[in-house]
This record gives structure tokens, sequence and C-alpha cells, in this order.
């Protein structure tokens, strides 16, 4: 993955609005989308 396409991931994905999006209207648990933003990120970043 390019740099740029990597800090488009993170900032996308660590936003407050998406956590608000998730936690707040969704009605997941804050340690739900942590463990779903860890697996997400880690499968994006890590891929081979």
């Amino acid at each position: 993955m390019q740099p740029v396409a990597a800090a488009d991931l993170l900032y996308a994905l660590l936003s407050t609005q998406l956590y608000l999006l998730f936690t707040r209207d969704r009605g997941w648990s804050p340690l739900r989308w942590e463990q779903w933003t860890w697996q997400t990120l880690r499968a994006q970043l890590c891929a081979p």
C-alpha cells in the first residue's frame, strides 16, 4: 500500500465521525469498535 493510501485509511477509520456513527448511531460498544478498527487496520496495512 502506498503511504498516501495508508494515511487516507487511517484518517477515515480513526475519524470521530466514523466512531460516532458506529457507537452512537449503530449501538456498537466502544470495545466492539476498537476491535473492529484494529482488525480492519491490521488486515489493510499488514497485508502481504
